[in-house]
Formats: structure tokens, sequence, C-alpha cells
């Protein structure tokens, strides 16, 4: 009777490699296949868009002015008492 209550122990109990779930040995095969095409993919993406950002024309245009206060001589006068 215990051979049976083994046999059955032993049946119930999966074996790892059995079990579903997520089998990061076919992702990393999967990664390192496909590397060669992200990495191509990207440096093709990055020179394009370098490539178009330095031969467009700006399309802002921007002025300023420094507005500050007449200098007379009531302001060099108080200015040189300080």
């Amino acid at each position: 009777m215990s051979s049976e209550n083994i046999l059955v122990s032993r049946a119930q109990v999966q074996e790892p490699s059995q079990e579903g779930g997520l089998k990061l040995g076919r992702i990393a095969g999967v990664r390192k296949r496909h590397m060669l095409l992200v990495a191509g993919v990207t440096a093709l993406t990055t020179s394009v868009v370098v490539a178009r950002a330095m031969t467009e024309t700006p399309v802002y245009r921007a002025n300023f002015e420094l507005l500050t206060p007449p200098v007379t001589l009531e302001t060099q006068i108080i200015s040189t008492i300080n």
C-alpha cells in the first residue's frame, strides 16, 4: 500500500519543466536574434532625424528689446550717494 501512495504522489507532482509559465530562455534567444535588426532600425531612424534637423530651416524668429530707464542727472546723483 505504501508503494501505491508513492506512485500516486509522484504522478501528482509535476516537474518544473512541464509547468506553464515564462520561458526566459526562449525570450533571450529571440532578443539575441533580433538585436542586429533593432540596432539597425535605431541607427537608421536616428540618422534620418538628425539629417532632417540639420537641413531644415528654422520656423521661428526671436527678437528682444531691453528697456531701461533713461539716465538723468537726478539718477546719477542718487547712485553716487549710495
